[in-house]
């Protein structure tokens, strides 16, 4: 099991049901709505913020589909490894 479905495995059911609505908005191209930031020092890794959990993505240039690389509550240390 990797640290995402570790991660949404332990979400209570409204939160779950929160990030999951998120997902599908970035899934859907839907981003109008959502609260994105570019991280500095990257051209491509970009964070939504749902509360105080944060989706970590980047947008794959030739295909132009959303990845996304970690699910995590935000700390000190969310964005160190970025």
């Amino acid at each position: 099991m990797d640290r995402n479905e570790k991660f949404l495995k332990s979400l209570t059911p409204q939160e779950f049901n929160t990030i999951s609505e998120v997902i599908l908005l970035l899934y859907t191209n839907n981003l109008a709505t959502l609260d994105i930031k570019k991280l500095k020092g990257h051209q491509t890794l970009y964070r939504v913020r749902v509360s105080s959990m944060r989706i970590i993505f980047y947008k794959d240039k030739p295909t132009g589909a959303i990845i996304i690389k970690e699910l995590a509550r935000r700390s000190d240390t969310t964005y160190q490894n970025y």
